[in-house]
């Protein structure tokens, strides 16, 4: 009997330090400027939303223009979920896929009439080279 509670224990222990790996590895791949390739509203495409980014910086910062107006709120891994708060709507992002170079998200936002849209964004990790919209904007002022 005591040997089982010991197994437990140690595959609990397992559980808990795998999924606090996870979160790790997942902000690691994260941090950085992400820039759209493609998002869907209910599956169709979704233009309005075409010069869409995405700073996450290492200290939790994130830099987005999510809400259609430049703007910088905080972010944190939980599991498969990017939590976005401090911005002028706060929303959970779904983690569909993520490596170096490509990262899917999705969310479902409510509307003021009390419509729900699920959307689905294909980022793409910006290079060295590239800049996003919010460092144009800064540029041009």
């Amino acid at each position: 009997m005591k040997n089982s509670n010991i197994y437990w224990l140690a595959l609990l222990a397992t559980v808990i330090f795998s999924c606090k790996q996870d979160n790790s590895q997942t902000k690691e791949l994260i941090t950085g400027s992400w820039v759209l390739e493609e998002a869907t509203r209910n599956g169709r495409p979704a233009e309005s939303l075409a010069n869409l980014y995405f700073d996450f910086l290492p200290d939790g910062i994130l830099k987005t223009n999510f809400n259609s107006i430049p703007e910088e709120g905080n972010y944190e891994i939980k599991g498969d979920k990017v939590l976005l708060r401090n911005l002028s709507r706060d929303s959970d992002l779904d983690i569909e896929s993520i490596n170096t170079e490509n990262l899917v998200l999705t969310t479902e936002l409510t509307a003021g009439n009390g419509a729900t849209y699920s959307f689905r964004f294909v980022m793409r990790k910006s290079t060295s080279g590239e800049e996003t919209t919010e460092v144009q904007h800064e540029q041009m002022q």
